[in-house]
């Protein structure tokens, strides 16, 4: 019996070592600030410092990332851009895992700020975020640091996200990046429910001046909005290259008559000038291709040639 109790208390001890030794279930905070500091020791170690003290200020704020606070991992995110030393950026990539939007969209201001290519990534990856500011930030970042193909494609997309914001932002980089792709969803854009949308939209038709946006431009001088009808107005003015006659403050059948009339106008103009432009492809020009080389003349056509040039020559002086 002594030998079965000395088993089991043996049993017992080992459990409860085992218990004690045991870490706590892994939480999804545990988990991050695991990455967090796996990656901030990575860095420390290969991270450059003029002086120790810059070393212990950096590795103070990198480990604020892991506070329970929010505000604080805020405060660090923002100071990590401040600092610069770009041993920062694996770090700031980590930290964006975190489940906080607002800290999430501030990492991203903060690699945006240090403009290092390795945020790429993580950039394209929360440009489908579920919070709008993240998406937002996302989407600045590509703008400031991707090539033109990724912006065009990522701002075109975002013109049909459900927040109005990131509408707006995406219209806005179209307007400023001169994107002729981008008028189609720009113009539908004319017709969003959001007055701040159809501004955005009309001042990056303004700046693409593509004239196909003319006749959209047109049928929003009709809006409830007296701010959007001056607006599309003054585009349409920027578009074409002229003042144009139209009251942006008529309202009712005298709206309608003179938006009636601006039509007419537009359509007029636009068939005058096609007129006007020479047709280049049924121009009959009977010429040698490019390719063709000169002819050359023989010695009796070049003397014969020459001879004729002087004598056109001779006629002009007597007749002057």
């Amino acid at each position: 019996m002594e030998r079965v109790a000395r088993a089991r208390m043996a049993r017992a001890r080992i459990e409860k070592e085992k218990q004690e030794k045991a870490t706590p279930l892994d939480t999804p905070q545990t988990i991050r600030n695991r990455s967090l500091r796996t990656a901030i020791t990575a860095s420390l170690k290969t991270a450059r410092f003029k002086a120790q003290s810059e070393r212990a200020k950096f590795e103070t704020v990198a480990n604020d990332l892991m506070d329970p606070e929010s505000e604080i991992r805020m405060l660090a995110a923002a100071e990590m851009a401040k600092i610069g030393n770009l041993a920062a950026v694996p770090i700031l990539i980590a930290a964006a895992n975190d489940p906080d939007p607002y800290l999430v969209a501030e990492t991203l201001n903060s690699l945006i700020v240090m403009g290092d290519s390795r945020a790429l990534n993580v950039l394209k990856e929360k440009i489908t975020d579920p919070h709008y500011r993240v998406r937002i930030a996302a989407l600045r970042g590509l703008y400031k640091m991707a090539d033109n193909d990724l912006i065009k494609m990522a701002s075109i997309e975002a013109i049909k996200d459900d927040h109005p914001e990131v509408r707006k932002t995406a219209i806005t980089f179209i307007g400023w990046k001169d994107f002729s792709e981008g008028v189609p969803p720009l113009v539908q854009s004319l017709n969003d429910d959001d007055e701040g949308v159809k501004k955005a939209a009309i001042a990056s038709l303004a700046n693409i001046r593509d004239k196909a946006a003319v006749m959209p431009l047109i049928k929003i001088l009709s809006d409830n909005s007296l701010e959007v009808r001056e607006k599309a107005l003054s585009a349409i003015q920027m578009i074409v290259g002229e003042e144009i006659s139209f009251d942006a403050q008529l309202t009712g059948d005298a709206l309608s008559e003179a938006q009636k009339n601006l039509k007419q106008w537009w359509q007029q103009r636009r068939i005058s000038v096609a007129q006007e432009e020479p047709d280049l492809e049924s121009l009959d020009i009977d010429r040698p291709p490019i390719d063709t080389p000169p002819q050359k003349l023989e010695p009796s056509e070049k003397s014969q040639t020459q001879k004729q040039q002087h004598n056109s020559l001779n006629q002009n002086l007597n007749r002057k």
